[in-house]
């Protein structure tokens, strides 16, 4: 964030000084023009910055098409993912079965293909915190576990473009685990 920030900010200060030196030749040559010639020069310019204008909307029109291309590959991605979670967790509670651990090593196999192609950097990091928890550590609990899970539901929300604002920790998870409140005081 930090970076892009940056990024406008110089580009800002740029467009400032080639818009001042613009300024610096149109006065230079306007005061040593006949009226005719600058009738025609404002005609030259009011073209160039059209023509300029149109590239540049043009380039930011391409940006989105691709980032539309890129977001409706990855819904189909993320869906599946939380599919998962979701049948890992609500195994017992509904009528699916727990995965078995073939289904689980298939699924993680599959599905790491897909999120190297189609995840942001925030997902890929989210997911790998996720399958680098171990239960077995001292200090990690299940508990740690479900808000590993849920920073990575955020992470996937944010790459499809949802501000998550407002939601606080707790709230994701809280949609499908009833006893949350629990877990929130434990941790």
């Amino acid at each position: 964030m930090l970076k892009k920030t940056i990024s406008y900010i110089c580009i800002f200060i740029v467009l400032v000084i080639l818009l001042f030196l613009v300024y610096i030749l149109f006065k230079k040559a306007f005061t040593s023009l006949t009226p005719t010639s600058a009738t025609v020069m404002v005609g030259v310019f009011a073209g160039l910055f059209t023509i300029t204008s149109l590239i540049i909307s043009k380039h930011y029109e391409q940006k989105i098409i691709i980032a539309n291309k890129h977001r409706d590959k990855k819904i189909p991605v993320y869906e599946e993912l939380i599919n998962f979670i979701f049948k890992m967790t609500m195994a017992g509670k509904t009528c699916d079965k727990a995965p078995t651990e073939k289904e689980i090593a298939d699924f993680m196999s599959n599905f790491i293909q897909k999120i190297i192609v189609w995840g942001s950097d925030e997902v890929i990091l989210a997911y790998y915190r996720f399958r680098e928890f171990d239960l077995n550590s001292p200090n990690n609990s299940k508990t740690n576990l479900l808000f590993i899970v849920e920073d990575l539901l955020f992470s996937i929300r944010k790459d499809l473009g949802h501000k998550n604002k407002d939601l606080t920790k707790g709230k994701l998870l809280g949609l499908f685990i009833n006893d949350l409140n629990e877990y929130l005081i434990e941790k």
